[in-house]
């Protein structure tokens, strides 16, 4: 993080909110929701945690790991072998994973569901108004529900092509949504048996931590 960015957090912190969360957890839709909710504030997007966050509102979302994993595997067009679940596994924990099970209960964080939130924002904006202390009209909630659902967001990513292709405005990539269509507790039909059993003894702490064990 370059000095100049960890300066502005903290001398203008009532202007900065934190969309932190591990990666394939949702993270797009609530950044894109965050920033037009709050459209007098700089939304910063990130899968790592800083201390530098502590005195900065976060907003982070969680999601069953294995449908990460899943989603992460796909996006990259892996094929979900040992090797490949192994080093995507390391890639979740670095990327987010790890660093949300330490800061999970800081009274500065609010933490979504990712299966709360995928086929119903209005737990999200209900959420922003009683973190932030605003209101969000049901027009408002209405307009953004249409325009970040998921078949717009299928559309944008499609206008994206590849996957390293991205919107700097939505961060929506090519390959963004998967054949799945992000359904909660898809990868029981992704992997074999044998692999998730794998990934339930490599994820184990991140299940029991988020109650997905």
């Amino acid at each position: 993080m370059k000095i100049g960015q960890l300066a502005r957090y903290h001398l203008f912190r009532n202007q900065h909110v934190i969309q932190f969360s591990p990666i394939r957890t949702g993270s797009t839709v609530i950044y894109n929701l965050l920033r037009c909710s709050l459209p007098s504030k700089n939304i910063t997007k990130t899968h790592t945690y800083s201390r530098h966050f502590s005195h900065l509102p976060v907003v982070a979302t969680i999601r069953h790991p294995l449908d990460s994993i899943a989603s992460m595997l796909q996006v990259l067009s892996h094929e979900p072998n040992e090797k490949n679940i192994r080093s995507t596994v390391a890639c979740f924990k670095d990327n987010g994973g790890y660093d949300l099970i330490q800061v999970k209960n800081e009274g500065n964080l609010l933490l979504l569901r990712y299966e709360n939130f995928v086929n119903n924002y209005e737990t999200v904006f209900t959420s922003f108004e009683t973190f932030f202390g605003i209101t969000i009209s049901g027009p408002q909630r209405a307009e953004l529900t249409e325009k970040y659902n998921l078949e717009k967001a299928r559309e944008h990513a499609a206008s994206q092509g590849e996957w390293s292709k991205w919107d700097p405005v939505t961060q929506i990539h090519g390959h963004h949504i998967s054949k799945f269509a992000g359904r909660p507790n898809y990868y029981k039909e992704y992997f074999t048996a044998q692999q998730i059993d794998l990934l339930k003894n490599l994820l184990g702490d991140y299940l029991r931590e988020f109650h997905y064990a």
